[in-house]
């Protein structure tokens, strides 16, 4: 999420729609599978698969993955 400075006292917050999605899909990722799971699973490291949750990595094929378990 980007934070834009606040002006005359409104905090205006910006938040993409690969990021809402990713924070969605991040929870119920915890609730069934470990990350550790979820690199094997994607044949990602566990490395990537942690950038991916703090927002470091923008994967696409990650993101696709979790949508898949969501699926599940």
């Amino acid at each position: 999420m980007v934070q834009l400075p606040d002006k005359q006292d409104i905090r205006l917050e910006f938040e993409s729609e690969f990021n809402h999605e990713r924070n969605q899909l991040i929870g119920l990722r915890a609730q069934l599978f470990t990350q550790q799971e979820m690199a094997d699973a994607l044949g990602k490291s566990l490395r990537t698969i942690q950038h991916f949750e703090k927002g470091r990595n923008y994967d696409p094929y990650i993101l696709t993955g979790y949508r898949v378990l969501s699926e599940i």
